[in-house]
């Protein structure tokens, strides 16, 4: 086994959390937001989960201040981490465990202009369990929430 960890702070990076996009999995979701809930936080946890927890299209909220020509190649879509063609297929090179990539499109705020070409939401699929809430590094937000943080890089 190599003696190499590649890290990331994409996803604690408060640039990416802005949700920019909103993600509706399914018919109806519109009208009831818990639709998608349950799937949410089991893809959190890192359960490995089947497509149809992943929404079929993703657009550009009807409020938002552009209607967005070009996305980051990582992005957060209501619920959902969304990745790149590109992305996908670098991932696809390494052993994924049970993670899932799962084809999406990404539309404008009209849902009928595509932007990019390939998209994919992103089931994480694995779970690690080696944490040592003891032994790590943690904050509190009131009497009742504590988290725990990767260290800044």
């Amino acid at each position: 086994m190599a003696d190499l960890v590649w890290a990331s702070n994409a996803m604690i990076n408060p640039a990416m959390l802005r949700p920019i996009m909103y993600a509706f999995p399914c018919k109806g979701y519109e009208e009831s937001a818990d639709i998608g809930i349950p799937c949410s936080r089991k893809n959190n946890v890192g359960e490995s989960l089947p497509a149809d927890c992943f929404p079929p299209e993703i657009f550009v909220r009807k409020d938002a201040d552009t209607n967005y020509d070009r996305l980051p190649d990582l992005f957060f879509a209501g619920s959902y981490w969304v990745v790149s063609g590109a992305v996908a297929d670098v991932m696809r090179q390494f052993d994924l465990g049970g993670c899932n990539l799962y084809p999406t499109k990404v539309f404008r705020k009209d849902r009928k202009t595509p932007i990019g070409d390939r998209w994919f939401c992103l089931n994480f699929g694995n779970v690690k369990r080696a944490f040592l809430p003891d032994e790590s590094t943690y904050r509190t937000l009131g009497p009742s929430r504590t988290f725990w943080m990767a260290p800044t890089m």
